[in-house]
Protein backbone atom coordinates (compact mmCIF):
# COMPACT_ATOMS: atom_id res chain seq x y z
CA UNK A 1 0.00 0.00 0.00
CA UNK A 2 3.00 2.32 -0.19
CA UNK A 3 4.12 4.45 -3.08
CA UNK A 4 7.59 4.20 -4.46
CA UNK A 5 10.18 5.93 -2.30
CA UNK A 6 11.68 7.48 -5.43
CA UNK A 7 12.10 11.24 -5.45
CA UNK A 8 11.77 11.71 -9.19
CA UNK A 9 8.86 13.51 -10.79
CA UNK A 10 6.36 10.99 -12.16
CA UNK A 11 3.23 11.69 -14.21
CA UNK A 12 0.08 10.56 -12.40
CA UNK A 13 -3.61 10.80 -13.22
CA UNK A 14 -6.01 12.86 -11.12
CA UNK A 15 -9.52 14.14 -11.59
CA UNK A 16 -13.09 12.89 -11.43
CA UNK A 17 -12.97 9.11 -11.62
CA UNK A 18 -15.24 6.13 -11.26
CA UNK A 19 -13.28 2.91 -11.19
CA UNK A 20 -10.10 3.50 -13.17
CA UNK A 21 -11.14 6.39 -15.45
CA UNK A 22 -8.87 9.43 -15.05
CA UNK A 23 -9.20 12.72 -16.84
CA UNK A 24 -6.00 14.73 -16.43
CA UNK A 25 -2.33 14.33 -15.64
CA UNK A 26 -0.16 16.23 -13.17
CA UNK A 27 3.41 15.68 -12.01
CA UNK A 28 4.31 15.11 -8.39
CA UNK A 29 7.20 13.81 -6.37
CA UNK A 30 6.39 10.24 -5.39
CA UNK A 31 7.66 10.02 -1.82
CA UNK A 32 5.03 8.20 0.22
CA UNK A 33 2.15 10.08 -1.37
CA UNK A 34 -1.27 9.74 0.29
CA UNK A 35 -4.76 10.25 -1.10
CA UNK A 36 -8.03 10.74 0.79
CA UNK A 37 -11.75 11.26 0.21
CA UNK A 38 -13.96 14.00 1.64
CA UNK A 39 -17.47 12.54 1.85
CA UNK A 40 -20.23 14.95 2.91
CA UNK A 41 -23.83 13.83 3.47
CA UNK A 42 -26.59 15.72 5.23
CA UNK A 43 -24.30 18.08 7.16
CA UNK A 44 -21.98 15.26 8.21
CA UNK A 45 -18.55 14.10 7.06
CA UNK A 46 -17.21 10.53 7.03
CA UNK A 47 -13.99 10.11 9.02
CA UNK A 48 -11.84 7.45 10.65
CA UNK A 49 -11.60 7.73 14.45
CA UNK A 50 -8.14 6.66 15.59
CA UNK A 51 -7.20 5.51 19.10
CA UNK A 52 -3.52 4.91 19.78
CA UNK A 53 -0.64 5.94 22.06
CA UNK A 54 -1.07 9.56 20.89
CA UNK A 55 -4.72 9.63 22.00
CA UNK A 56 -7.96 9.97 20.06
CA UNK A 57 -8.07 11.85 16.78
CA UNK A 58 -9.82 11.74 13.40
CA UNK A 59 -8.59 11.54 9.82
CA UNK A 60 -10.22 11.55 6.40
CA UNK A 61 -10.50 8.06 4.87
CA UNK A 62 -7.49 7.41 2.70
CA UNK A 63 -4.02 5.99 2.54
CA UNK A 64 -0.86 5.53 0.55
CA UNK A 65 -0.91 5.67 -3.21
CA UNK A 66 0.41 2.44 -4.64
CA UNK A 67 3.14 2.50 -7.31
CA UNK A 68 1.60 3.48 -10.65
CA UNK A 69 -1.79 4.27 -9.09
CA UNK A 70 -3.56 7.58 -9.76
CA UNK A 71 -4.32 9.62 -6.61
CA UNK A 72 -8.07 9.70 -7.33
CA UNK A 73 -8.14 5.93 -7.84
CA UNK A 74 -6.25 5.49 -4.55
CA UNK A 75 -8.85 7.64 -2.76
CA UNK A 76 -11.66 5.43 -4.10
CA UNK A 77 -9.81 2.19 -3.24
CA UNK A 78 -8.93 3.33 0.28
CA UNK A 79 -12.50 4.52 0.92
CA UNK A 80 -13.80 1.08 0.00
CA UNK A 81 -11.16 -0.65 2.17
CA UNK A 82 -11.74 1.61 5.18
CA UNK A 83 -15.45 2.45 5.05
CA UNK A 84 -16.98 -0.22 2.83
CA UNK A 85 -18.27 2.49 0.48
CA UNK A 86 -18.00 2.71 -3.28
CA UNK A 87 -17.48 6.36 -4.24
CA UNK A 88 -17.30 8.50 -7.30
CA UNK A 89 -14.26 10.70 -6.79
CA UNK A 90 -14.69 14.32 -7.82
CA UNK A 91 -12.33 17.20 -7.92
CA UNK A 92 -9.16 17.79 -5.95
CA UNK A 93 -9.89 20.39 -3.24
CA UNK A 94 -6.68 20.35 -1.18
CA UNK A 95 -3.08 19.30 -1.51
CA UNK A 96 -1.04 19.11 1.68
CA UNK A 97 2.70 18.60 1.95
CA UNK A 98 3.50 16.96 5.28
CA UNK A 99 7.05 15.97 6.19
CA UNK A 100 8.00 16.02 2.51
CA UNK A 101 5.10 13.82 1.37
CA UNK A 102 2.19 15.01 -0.74
CA UNK A 103 -1.39 14.29 0.38
CA UNK A 104 -4.33 14.76 -2.00
CA UNK A 105 -7.89 15.42 -0.74
CA UNK A 106 -10.76 14.84 -3.17
CA UNK A 107 -14.49 15.43 -2.89
CA UNK A 108 -16.30 12.11 -3.21
CA UNK A 109 -19.91 11.01 -3.55
CA UNK A 110 -21.23 7.68 -2.26
CA UNK A 111 -22.62 5.49 -5.04
CA UNK A 112 -22.78 2.13 -3.25
CA UNK A 113 -21.68 -0.05 -0.36
CA UNK A 114 -22.53 0.01 3.32
CA UNK A 115 -20.86 2.38 5.78
CA UNK A 116 -18.72 0.60 8.37
CA UNK A 117 -18.13 -2.58 6.37
CA UNK A 118 -14.55 -1.89 5.24
CA UNK A 119 -12.34 -4.94 5.03
CA UNK A 120 -8.88 -3.37 4.78
CA UNK A 121 -6.21 -4.68 7.17
CA UNK A 122 -6.57 -1.76 9.59
CA UNK A 123 -10.34 -2.22 9.75
CA UNK A 124 -10.25 -5.93 10.59
CA UNK A 125 -7.50 -5.64 13.21
CA UNK A 126 -4.67 -6.94 11.02
CA UNK A 127 -2.17 -4.30 12.17
CA UNK A 128 0.70 -4.30 14.67
CA UNK A 129 -0.51 -3.77 18.29
CA UNK A 130 1.02 -0.27 18.57
CA UNK A 131 -1.04 1.04 15.65
CA UNK A 132 -4.22 1.28 17.73
CA UNK A 133 -7.79 1.11 16.44
CA UNK A 134 -9.60 2.46 13.40
CA UNK A 135 -13.36 3.12 13.53
CA UNK A 136 -15.49 4.66 10.74
CA UNK A 137 -17.60 7.53 12.11
CA UNK A 138 -19.76 10.42 10.93
CA UNK A 139 -19.15 13.84 12.50
CA UNK A 140 -21.17 16.96 11.85
CA UNK A 141 -19.31 19.60 9.88
CA UNK A 142 -19.45 21.87 12.97
CA UNK A 143 -17.56 19.19 14.95
CA UNK A 144 -14.66 19.46 12.50
CA UNK A 145 -13.56 22.57 14.40
CA UNK A 146 -14.07 21.21 17.92
CA UNK A 147 -12.50 17.75 17.59
CA UNK A 148 -8.90 16.82 16.73
CA UNK A 149 -9.35 16.27 12.98
CA UNK A 150 -6.22 16.07 10.81
CA UNK A 151 -5.07 17.81 8.80
CA UNK A 152 -6.67 20.70 10.67
CA UNK A 153 -6.50 23.05 7.69
CA UNK A 154 -8.42 20.61 5.51
CA UNK A 155 -11.00 20.15 8.29
CA UNK A 156 -11.43 23.93 8.49
CA UNK A 157 -11.73 24.13 4.69
CA UNK A 158 -14.44 21.45 4.69
CA UNK A 159 -16.37 23.17 7.49
CA UNK A 160 -16.15 26.53 5.72
CA UNK A 161 -17.14 25.09 2.33
CA UNK A 162 -20.09 23.21 3.85
CA UNK A 163 -21.80 26.56 4.45
CA UNK A 164 -20.89 28.02 1.08
CA UNK A 165 -19.09 26.90 -2.04
CA UNK A 166 -15.72 25.35 -2.79
CA UNK A 167 -13.16 27.61 -4.41
CA UNK A 168 -12.23 26.77 -7.98
CA UNK A 169 -8.57 25.97 -7.36
CA UNK A 170 -7.30 23.37 -4.89
CA UNK A 171 -5.91 24.79 -1.66
CA UNK A 172 -2.23 23.98 -1.13
CA UNK A 173 -0.76 23.76 2.37
CA UNK A 174 2.58 22.83 3.90
CA UNK A 175 2.21 21.28 7.36
CA UNK A 176 5.08 21.19 9.82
Amino acid sequence: MRASASTQSTPIQVGPVRGTLAQRTIHCVTTMARSAAIILEGGRVALIERHNDRGVYYVFPGGHIEAGEAPAVAAARETCEELGLEVEVGRLVAEVTFRGSVQYYFLARVIGGAFGTGSGPEMVGDVPPGRGSYTPVWLTTAELLTKPVFPARVAALVEQASTGDWLRMPHRYVEA
